[in-house]
């Protein structure tokens, strides 16, 4: 028995929802029912749930919106604590844990399961599995180790098989999970050969206040999980070769690299509502966010999600990175763990990916907020990613508020929020039965076609590309659908609901509408064609769906009454062909049927049908299901939807024979032969008749027939004349023979043309014709051809017989056609009259030998020959008359010149002048000898030429040349002794002369060859004068005066004196060069003139040696050359000089390296070293011996050496660093609120700022420079501001710990307020004196000391619950008590007994239900 005050308990078990309502005034965590179930049944088993919820959820601080999971934030509580409203659920559920009631579940797990199933979400999975083997297929994984790859495609292999046989959502996620696992954590780099990588500037170092970056950003993409990625910051700066705003550097052209910033690792929201970082859940749906991390190192250490400030989520057992974040929903990270050298790639191209998976849990089901209402908003709580690069670099801050870059706010809202019902148009709208009364057919329907979209009023940004599109698969989230009253009610499957008026989706149901190809529609008549196939299409349409549709007799004929006459017609049954043919579109609506066949009716016969179509909703086109009489009546017919008359009409109504375009030609039109007429037929085309009044066949009235073949039975020929076709179904059409013959004429006229082509060819092979002499016979030709083609053709030759006549004439005239020949037998006699001419001429000249005139009546005969052969060749009256007297000039021109003759008299001739010619300059023969012998030589050559004038041949005339010639030549006085005897006196002079120049040793070879000539050039002037002498007196004088001439010739010696005057020239000016040389010293100079001299004397010595010119030529040139050479090399001035320039480059380099010295320091003392080198220099060019030029090289080195520069500038600069450290030391031991450690360390720091401004006055090389290291040095030790650690921290710890005390005082519901108030109050004490300790310490270790002792002694605060346990005690004390009396009473029965226990407890209920009335009205006032 149920009491009346546990109304609640009674519903419970109904299976009744019960709305529960609470105070939350003092928002301290615990509802008022939860502290009235406690008092009687204690905390354990009632806040159990409660604890689950509160000890894992934060609070979003960035609003004041109220509790988070059903709480509120607590007003006096600093920290995290979440107030958790317990609803009556849940204390039913403690209760009854308590006593031990078992509750009935609503449904099996069978039927779970099968709805699982029916509603798994396959695409996620699907899409990953897509996007890696595509990265795999297109090389993306290149750089990874085979075994790495390997492991992916056997985890790939294993969520391919998942997909296929999962049963349950969880299998999906987790095998989607452990593939981002593989791709996230697992794959691993190839090792790359290490190359020296480029100098790249950094821009750390410069200052960027004020400056703004712009970075660039990606366009927005839906990655494979469907979430819309957002526009990211890429390091990428456009490479227009500007300078980098970063660092005031140019940009390298056509590049995209930009060095590396150091910035934190960077995490990729989508957010729903960006502005407050929160992402929307909605209720009943499998939920999956990716977001990708990434960091400018392209690694990362590991990504995980964590509570507010920074605490973990529980591992999911059994996984590698699997994260419990609460509520149903699982997170997969990267290294879980936190491994310390594990590092993951994630670049921002390909950034690593933290996947959130799951669905909401019935804790979150069981909140007073899931109220499945479109304005839901249940707080689910917030959420942090933390993500630590290669480098340590996190982007986590403290994870505490929105401001956080790893904060994100999850909320579930209803599945209403999401979804919108689209108004359909009128073609879209669903056809019903009933608008008000709809069958459950009706609401299937509407449930299966009503178009869902994503609501264009939802704000998440998430679906800001999707609103107002199609949801793709609406089944998945509608419940149900029903009409309540003029709306439609959509419920989705998380209970909320949608409406939509009802004329915006359905609509009622209107019958088919039947169309059908109406011959004649006026009548309702479709013509059928007796022997060919029917192939007519009968349509049905529909705004929904047809469902059946036929062809039936009228009346009670319901069944195809075209069959019977050799007809199909297809057939539709539940939108299904059953039979024939037909078809149904994609979508139902449209359904057609074909009648096909060839009908076995006769021309006129007729029949009756109707054509019946129904949709799914029962609507007919035709009423009574299609019992419709047959009519003659049109006006009846009109009103009857897919009434029709088939009339069967023959192949002759329906076909033509078509005009032929062409005619076929043919020898005789009066007697066609068969084969002509095989011709005829294939010209026969037939055409679509074009006074039917098919309206079928409208558009093709006129047209050909595409294949006539299977229309036309035969084509032939009648008596009359006639052409006949004869259809397949017997009828005939009929046509004139003559429209498609004509007389074929070409016979003939191939013959003329035959005929004219042979004469013209016989006329151009006439040779003996000339061009004008055949053009004249073929223009006849041409003009007998015409003429017999015009007669053919004339149109009154129609006949064989008159054909025959004008091509018989026309040939006949042709062949006597022939040309007249003259032109070259009148030229060729003109040359036959020339060559008798020259023959006759030349006989007659007796200048030629015989052989001569031969030759030259050869040459005119020749010339002859050509000329008639030009005669023959030529083609034209012009060209035989230019042949004619070219060839009579060509023989005129033969005039034979004698040659014999005339050779032969002048051989004679030269023989007799070179014979005169021989005497004359015989000067041994005297003037009388000389006459006599050339008159001898005269008288011989004229005998010779008598001879040859007499000879007639060629041979007779050389003979007498020969003989002549020899004549002539055999002319040949003796010469006298006297002259020969002269000239050998003058021989002997010559040969003296030349013994006495040989012995001469003064002379050079040349000298003595040259004297040696003029004695002979003397001798020969001797031996002419012989000559020339006519007497002997004149030959004794001239033999004389020749030997005295001979032995004047005395040679006097040029070539070595003036060699040797050479060589004195060549020692005087050296000697002169040496004394000029002031580099020289009295020494140097003295020894270079011994050396000149010994090489002149030399030199001279060669001369007197040598022979001949060249050889004196020689020795003069080798001896000036050698006393040339003589060049002293001065050794002592340029040794002193180059000592005093190694000892400025020495001091210069000394100065140099002189880092205390600057720049305006060293140039002044290297100016100093440079004068004193100088002055030096001139002293030493002014010295004249050796020991003056050492002296001045000893004081010059001595100057240079003792410049010696002092630093100024930089120690200056130095001391001015080391007051600037020692103040800051000063202000860091005067710090207390720092440790010793953090002043040594601040120390430190200001040491090392210190030493680098020391290092870069150092380094620096100018005043300016100098100057610019000692400020900044400067500056930089005063910027050492040590900030306090340890100490902070430490306070902070105690803070810490006193918030998680509070909070778990607050939670320990034994506790009364008093009780926790006490509790508070002692750990704020012990805080505080913490704190205090905290500030005492001056060591870390002091510093940690009193955090350590401080958080103990808080920890420590552990209140015992008094009040309560004593009232659970009694509670149990009195139920034990009456169960107790119960069981001790005989009178009851079992099932009594049973009762009045269950009543007790229901009692007790009742209690715990007027204590929490009386609580809550208690708290209320």
């Amino acid at each position: 028995m149920i009491g009346k005050n546990n109304q609640y308990l009674k519903k419970t078990k109904e299976g009744t929802k019960v709305e529960t309502y609470s105070i939350k005034k003092f928002k301290i965590g615990t509802a008022s029912v939860v502290i009235g179930a406690s008092i009687f049944f204690g905390v354990g088993a009632v806040a159990q749930a409660s604890e689950e919820v509160s000890k894992n959820t934060t609070t979003d601080n960035s609003k004041n919106e109220g509790a988070t999971l059903g709480g509120a934030i607590s007003e006096k509580v600093v920290g995290n604590s979440v107030d958790k409203e317990t609803t009556k659920e849940e204390v039913a559920a403690g209760v009854a844990a308590k006593l031990g009631v078992k509750e009935t579940p609503k449904e099996t797990e069978k039927e779970v399961a099968k709805e699982q199933v029916k509603t798994l979400d396959k695409t996620q999975l699907s899409s990953f599995i897509s996007e890696i083997e595509g990265k795999i297929s297109s090389g993306a994984y290149v750089n990874k180790t085979e075994e790495s790859v390997a492991n992916l495609v056997a985890d790939l292999n294993a969520a391919k098989a998942t997909l296929a046989s999962a049963t349950t959502q969880e299998e999906l996620t987790k095998a989607y999970q452990k593939l981002v696992v593989s791709v996230n954590s697992k794959l691993r780099n190839k090792p790359v050969e290490k190359k020296e990588a480029p100098i790249v500037g950094s821009t750390t170092s410069k200052e960027t206040v004020g400056e703004k970056t712009e970075t660039a950003e990606k366009k927005v993409e839906t990655n494979s999980a469907g979430n819309v990625e957002k526009k990211v910051e890429t390091n990428s700066i456009e490479n227009t070769g500007a300078k980098d705003p970063r660092n005031g550097k140019e940009i390298a052209k056509n590049t995209t690299f930009r060095a590396a910033v150091n910035q934190d690792p960077k995490v990729d929201f989508t957010f729903s509502i960006p502005d407050e970082k929160k992402i929307y859940i909605y209720n009943e749906e499998h939920f999956s966010l990716e977001i990708p991390v990434y960091s400018e190192t392209g690694k990362i250490r590991y990504a995980t999600i964590k509570k507010g400030s920074r605490q973990r989520f529980p591992n999911v057992a059994g996984t590698d990175n699997d994260l419990d974040v609460e509520f149903g929903f699982t997170a997969t990270v990267i290294n879980r763990d936190e491994t310390a050298g594990v590092t993951s790639n994630a670049s921002q191209a390909n950034p690593a990916k933290i996947v959130i998976t799951g669905r909401p849990n019935d804790i979150l089901k069981n909140m007073s907020q899931y109220t499945k209402q479109e304005n839901q908003t249940l707080n689910v709580g917030t959420r942090y990613v933390q993500v630590v690069d290669d480098q340590g670099r996190e982007n986590l801050k403290k994870g505490m508020d929105i401001t956080d870059p790893g904060y994100f706010y999850l909320v579930l809202k209803s599945q209403a929020k999401k979804y919108a019902l689209r108004s359909q148009g009128t073609d879209e709208k669903i056809s019903v039965s009933s608008l008000t009364n709809p069958t459950a057919e009706d609401l299937k329907k509407i449930k299966d076609s009503i178009q869902l979209e994503y609501s264009t009023t939802n704000e998440d940004a998430r679906f800001a590309d999707k609103r107002g599109t199609l949801v793709e698969h609406p089944e998945d989230v509608i419940q149900s659908v029903n009409i309540v009253g003029n709306n439609i009610v959509v419920t989705f499957t998380d209970g909320s609901t949608k409406t939509k008026p009802v004329g915006e989706i359905v609509q009622k149901n209107i019958p088919p509408v039947v169309n059908l190809p109406y011959s004649n529609e006026a009548n309702r008549n479709i013509y059928i064609y007796s022997g060919e196939e029917t192939d007519l299409t009968f349509t049905a349409t529909d705004e929904s769906k047809i469902k059946d549709l036929k062809l039936r007799g009228p009346g009670d004929i319901n069944y195809n009454n075209a069959t019977s006459f050799g007809l199909a017609v297809g057939n539709i049954v539940d939108s299904a062909v059953t039979s024939g043919q037909g078809s149904v579109s994609e979508d139902k609506k449209t359904a057609t049927i074909k009648m096909t066949g060839t009908t076995n009716l006769g021309d006129g016969k007729k029949w009756t049908s109707v054509i019946v179509a129904k949709d799914d909703n029962n609507g007919e086109s035709a009423p009574f299901n299609g019992r419709i009489n047959a009519t003659t009546n049109p006006a009846e017919r009109q009103k009857i939807a897919g009434y029709v008359e088939f009339v069967v009409k023959n192949q002759t109504t329906k076909y033509d024979i078509k005009t032929p375009e062409g005619t076929v030609s043919v020898v005789d039109p009066a007697n066609v032969t068969a084969d002509e007429f095989e011709k005829i037929k294939e010209k026969v085309k037939i055409e679509y008749s074009q006074t039917n009044d098919d309206a079928n066949l409208t558009s093709k009235r006129g047209q050909a027939v595409e294949i006539q073949a299977s229309r036309i039975s035969t084509i032939t020929k009648d008596a009359n004349g006639n052409l006949v076709v004869m259809y397949k179904d017997g009828s005939t059409d009929t046509k004139p023979l003559s429209e498609f013959t004509s007389l074929n004429k070409q016979p003939a006229i191939d013959a003329i043309n035959t005929a004219a082509d042979k004469k013209i060819a016989e006329i151009n092979s006439n040779t003996n014709a000339t061009a004008e002499e055949k053009a004249a016979a073929i223009e006849k030709v041409n003009a007998d051809k015409t003429k017999a083609l015009t007669a053919i053709n004339d149109n009154s030759v129609t006949t064989k017989a008159a054909l025959d006549n004008a091509k018989t004439s026309g040939t006949t005239v042709i062949s006597n056609d022939n040309p007249v020949v003259t032109k070259k037998d009148t030229a060729k006699a003109a040359i036959d009259t020339a060559l008798r001419e020259k023959a006759a001429a030349i006989d007659t000249n007796n200048d030629l030998t015989t052989e001569e005139k031969n030759a030259a009546k050869a040459d005119a005969q020749a010339k002859a020959n050509a000329a008639k052969t030009a005669i023959d060749n030529a083609t034209t009256n012009v060209a035989v008359d230019s042949a004619q007297t070219a060839g009579t000039t060509s023989v005129s021109s033969v005039t034979p010149t004698a040659v014999a003759k005339p050779v032969a008299k002048k051989a004679i001739d030269d023989a007799l002048k070179a014979k005169e010619a021989q005497l004359d300059a015989r000067n041994d023969l005297t003037t009388e000898e000389k006459e006599a012998a050339k008159a001898d030589a005269q008288a011989r050559a004229t005998a010779a030429k008598n001879n040859i004038d007499t000879a007639t041949t060629n041979s007779t005339v050389d003979n007498a040349k020969t003989t002549g010639v020899a004549d002539v030549e055999s002319v040949n006085p003796q010469a006298s002794q006297k002259k020969t005897d002269a000239k050998n006196a003058v021989d002997e002079a010559l040969k003296a002369k030349e013994a006495a120049i040989d012995a001469n040793n003064d002379l050079t070879a040349e000298e003595k060859a040259k004297a040696k000539e003029d004695a002979k050039a003397k001798a020969d002037a001797a031996k002419t004068a012989i000559d020339n002498a006519t007497t002997n007196d004149a030959v004794e004088q001239a033999k004389n005066a020749g030997a005295t001439s001979v032995s004047s010739v005395t040679p006097t010696p040029a070539a070595k004196p003036a060699a040797k005057q050479a060589i004195d020239d060549a020692l005087k000016a050296k000697n002169d060069a040496i004394d000029a040389n002031n580099d020289l010293t009295d020494e140097e100079k003295t020894a270079a003139k011994a050396d000149a001299k010994a090489k002149a004397d030399a030199a001279k010595q060669a001369i007197d040696n040598a022979t001949t010119n060249a050889a004196v030529d020689q020795a003069k040139a080798d001896g000036t050359t050698e006393v040339n050479n003589v060049t002293p090399t001065p050794v002592a001035k340029p040794a002193a000089k180059q000592a005093i320039d190694d000892a400025l480059k020495a001091k210069n380099d000394t100065i140099d390296a002189n880092n205390d010295l600057t720049a305006e320091e060293k140039a002044a003392a290297k100016q100093e070293a440079q004068d004193k080198a100088t002055a030096a220099k001139q002293a030493i060019d002014n010295a004249t011996t050796n020991a003056a030029v050492d002296q001045a090289k000893a004081d010059g080195t001595t100057e240079v050496n003792n410049v010696t520069p002092t630093p100024v500038t930089k120690p200056a600069a130095k001391k001015a660093i080391d007051d600037a450290l020692k103040a800051k030391n000063d202000a860091i031991d005067a710090n207390n609120d720092l440790t010793a450690e953090e002043k040594a360390k601040a120390k430190e720091d200001a040491k090392v700022k210190a030493d680098a401004a020391k290092t870069a006055i150092d380094n620096a090389t100018t005043n300016d420079a100098v100057e610019k290291a000692k400020n900044a040095g400067a500056a930089s030790v005063s910027s050492v501001t040590p900030t306090a650690q340890a100490k902070p921290v430490a306070k902070k710890a105690i803070e810490d710990a006193l918030a998680e005390k509070i909070k778990a005082i607050e939670a320990n519901n034994d506790l009364t307020d008093e009780e926790k108030a006490a509790a508070k109050q002692e750990a704020q004490e012990k805080a505080t004196t913490a704190k205090q300790a905290i500030d005492n310490a001056t060591t870390n270790a002091g510093v940690d000391q009193a955090k350590a002792n401080g958080t103990t002694e808080v920890n420590n605060v552990n209140p015992t619950p008094v009040a309560k346990p004593a009232a659970k005690k009694a509670i149990d004390d009195a139920l034990k008590a009456k169960n107790d009396a119960i069981d001790a009473n005989n009178d009851l029965t079992d099932e009594e007994k049973t009762a009045a226990k269950e009543e007790a407890k229901e009692e007790v209920l009742g209690v715990v239900e007027e204590v929490s009335e009386t609580v809550e009205d208690h708290l209320a006032e």
